[in-house]
């Protein structure tokens, strides 16, 4: 029987090779069906990403095939490389001369437009990998020198690689700039996918046949280690400034929300103080000194936000008295209903008895500002109006400049719809326009716009370098890790030498060298090890007492290894004097032989005065004839930071359990809300009676949605200043559920403060009392009711006995007559 003819087994790179060219072409081919059968998942499996295009799917299958047929031997085969390669080139032309040579939607057009700039058209950084990619495949088949073709094989493998790896790493940490490269095209996660299968499998190729040629490492073995390092570094860098401008922006926003909660706190201010003047003149109807000195005194108090003067205003409309005169000579008479935003404010202060702030008005003939007008009322009559001015510059200049001492760290410019009404700056060619933060906000049913944008000195003080560390440090890294690889493949080589030299050594000398090789290097780790993990170790002879202590364990506690002695007692006489007993009661256990491991943990003196936490495992690893210890083998590691997170941990943890059952299992509704009112949580309580979830009302201001038409407006207005002003108030309020119920609450505010003093929360109890509430009206009611029966009673006895008194003097007289008549048989 003629034998079988073996063929030669493949090794584990040869099959690698072929395992990644077979994956780049299905990769290549699942990514076209899906194109042209219209299958759309299969070239972009994830729906918000960018999808893998025709041309960049045809140049992996390309691709694919070449290498696939190099492993099986067919050279020509490289030459498939020619067409991507071509079809590439064209793409970054068009790219680099903004032409358009009509090859991005030739074969399908294009109806996924996520993120690219032209249709069909692949990233500038896939174009450019496929180029070079084709490039090496193709001198495979035009037998460039060996050399040279390698090399070439090992940089671009390495840059592909590094690329797609990298863009896949860009898409799970959300970094745009690194998917994107620069460009407005993202390379799509399949294309990245098949960069990195497509740079693996040169890499692969080239190591193989370099292997074989001098067999060793090659020399160019540093470049995938440094190329990788580079990309990782950049990717670094990229999200740390990514990191740096959110934290901008989050700083920005910030002090945007407090200049917003300023101002409207400051306008409701000044309208309650306007309110309480219109109030007092309404009911004790002051004659001209008193109300020039009242109006005098709200002017020297609102002076400081531009109030410019306080008037009293007829029904006609025009200024009656005025306060003060100096620099307002135009308020004599003046007809306030000659302009529109104050006539419909005087009109809206009418109509609804309340403060209404008006639209921009002029100031004095040029300056921009608010008029502030509250009806005066008489014994419920209208007699007048007060107004107040306010100007927009020294109102905002206040609260930028001194309230919050804004001006130092931004540009901050103010907009009331489309009208600028303030700005911090002049033109400044440095300012940079890139971090400018827009937002608008609805204060007092106005659009006002806030505009802050970081000034040179805020970003001078608040840079902290660390991009451009993470990048140095980087290149550092790169640096060191490139010459450890060459170093390592040096030494590689080196050894393999001698060992091919030396190959007439006995065994043992070999297997000395390895274990010796190897104890350096466990060695090394171990040191290694210890002085990143903060560990020390030590080594007791009992019999002689010595003890061997590394340097690593002085250092922890900021002693000199070389001034300590290597005795116990030096040891001993660190440790804390309420812990020294423990510490006694499991050394004598372990020197006695009834424990052969411990682990205490105890208080040790540092050489600053500090008592830090250390975690000590000790183990018997000698013993003698009778069982005592002989040599002890132990760990000492500080763990003070770790005690204290316990500790601060369980205080924590407790506490909160306390307070969230206490929330959660009360029957009155509580509320947790942040420093501007609005809801981060509530209970079950305030769920079943408001008739809200939580879902739907977090991030919202309870008293938006709360009100309804029995809310008094003033406790609305009470209860926004005590929280504008961070402090806890307790007041009745009239609130509705969701399906429009009345409840009558008592409502606790009381705020929540940090440790360094700053509000961070404010916790809102509601206790139901619309039942006594509605018994108080019932008993009024009934009150009242029999007040008005018991008048009744009285009436109508009154009016009986006046009645019946007439028809009885009759029949008296009657009566008498009768007696005085003989009676006749």
């Amino acid at each position: 029987m003629n034998s079988l003819t073996t063929l030669p087994r493949r090794s584990w790179s040869e099959r690698a090779s072929l395992t990644l060219a077979c994956g780049l072409v299905v990769l290549g081919a699942a990514a076209l069906a899906g194109w042209f059968l219209q299958i759309y998942s299969l070239a972009q499996p994830l729906a918000n990403f960018a999808a893998l295009k025709v041309n960049g799917a045809l140049s992996l299958f390309a691709l694919g095939l070449a290498l696939l047929g190099l492993e099986l031997g067919w050279k020509r085969s490289a030459w498939i490389a020619l067409l991507p390669g071509a079809l590439n080139l064209l793409s970054l032309l068009q790219d680099a001369f903004g032409m358009n040579f009509r090859i991005d939607e030739l074969l399908v057009r294009d109806h996924i437009l996520i993120d690219t700039a032209s249709a069909g058209r692949l990233s500038a950084m896939a174009a450019c990998s496929l180029v070079l990619a084709s490039i090496a495949v193709v001198m495979r088949g035009i037998n460039a020198p060996a050399r040279a073709r390698l090399f070439s094989e090992a940089v671009v493998g390495s840059i592909i690689a590094s690329g797609g790896f990298s863009t896949l790493l860009g898409y799970a940490a959300g970094l745009e700039a690194v998917y994107k490269w620069g460009s407005y095209t993202a390379t799509a996660p399949l294309m990245a996918v098949g960069m990195l299968i497509l740079g693996v499998a040169l890499l692969t190729l080239a190591w193989r046949e370099t292997h074989r040629v001098e067999g060793g490492p090659p020399a160019w073995s540093p470049m995938p280690a440094v190329i990788g390092c580079l990309t990782l570094t950049t990717i670094l860098w990229i999200g740390l400034r990514e990191r740096e401008l959110a934290y901008l922006g989050a700083k920005t926003q910030t002090s945007m929300e407090s200049l917003a909660i300023q101002v409207s706190s400051e306008l409701e201010r000044q309208s309650a103080a306007i309110e309480r003047l219109a109030r007092s003149w309404g009911d004790l109807m002051p004659n001209q000194p008193v109300w020039e000195a009242d109006a005098e005194t709200q002017w020297i108090d609102a002076q400081e936000l531009g109030c410019r003067s306080v008037s009293w205003v007829h029904l006609n409309l025009r200024t009656r008295w005025f306060r003060p005169r100096d620099g307002n000579e135009d308020l004599v008479g003046f007809d306030h209903s000659l302009n529109a935003q104050r006539s419909e404010a005087i009109q809206r202060a009418r109509e609804t008895g309340q403060p209404v702030v008006s639209g921009s008005v002029p100031i004095g003939g040029e300056r921009n500002g608010v008029v502030i007008y509250a009806p005066i009322l008489h014994k419920n009559e209208l007699i007048g109006y007060v107004a107040a001015e306010y100007s927009y510059e020294k109102f905002f200049h206040t609260l930028v400049a001194r309230r919050l001492k804004l001006m130092e760290d931004y540009h901050v410019s103010i907009n009331l719809g489309s009208d600028p009404i303030y700005t911090s700056f002049a033109t400044d060619p440095r300012r940079r326009d890139d971090l400018t933060l827009d937002k608008s906000y609805t204060i007092l049913d106005r659009r006002l716009r806030l505009s802050l944008t970081p000034s040179e000195a805020a970003l001078a003080r608040d840079r902290r370098f660390l991009p451009e560390l993470a990048l140095a440090a980087g290149f550092g890294i790169t640096l060191f890790l490139g010459l450890s690889v060459h170093l390592a493949r040096s030494a590689r080589a080196g050894q393999r030498a001698a060992e091919l030299s030396n190959r007439r050594l006995i065994a043992e000398n070999e297997e000395r060298r390895r274990i010796e090789a190897r104890l350096k290097v466990s060695d090394e780790r171990l040191r290694l090890a210890l002085d990143s993990t903060q560990i020390g170790i030590f080594e007791w002879n009992v019999p002689a007492n010595h003890v061997y202590y590394s340097p690593g364990l002085w250092s922890m506690l900021g002693y000199e290894h070389a001034r300590m002695p290597a005795t116990v007692e030096a040891w001993q006489s660190l440790i804390h004097p309420e812990d020294l007993p423990l510490y006694r009661r499991r050394i004598d256990s372990q020197l006695s032989g009834v424990a052969a491991f411990i682990d205490p943990e105890y208080r040790m003196r540092a050489r600053s005065g500090e008592w830090c936490w250390i975690s000590m495992r000790a183990k018997t690893v000698t013993a003698d004839v009778n069982g005592q210890p002989a040599r002890i083998i132990g760990t000492m590691q500080d763990i003070t930071a770790r005690r204290g997170a316990e500790q601060a941990l369980r205080a924590s943890q407790a506490e909160a359990r306390k307070l969230s059952l206490v929330a959660a299992k009360t029957d009155n509704p509580v509320l947790i809300g942040s420093p501007d009112g609005t809801i981060e949580w509530v209970n079950e309580s305030f769920i079943r009676v408001m008739e809200y979830s939580l879902e739907k009302i977090v991030g919202r201001n309870p008293l938006e949605f709360m009100v309804g038409p029995e809310t008094n407006p003033r406790t609305i207005v009470h209860i926004r200043s005590a929280m504008a002003r961070g402090q806890g108030l307790a007041t009745d309020v009239v609130n509705y559920s969701k399906s429009g119920r009345k409840y009558h609450l008592h409502l606790e505010i009381q705020p929540i403060f940090s440790e360094s003093g700053q509000l961070t929360n404010f916790i809102a109890i509601e206790s139901d009392i619309t039942v006594r509430v509605e018994t108080e009206h019932q008993l009024r009611r009934a009150k009242a009711e029999a007040d008005a029966a018991s008048r009744s009673k009285s009436e109508f006895l009154a009016s009986m006995s006046h009645e019946i008194r007439t028809p009885m003097n009759g029949v008296i007289g009657m009566t008498s007559l009768l007696m005085e008549t003989p009676m006749t048989a």
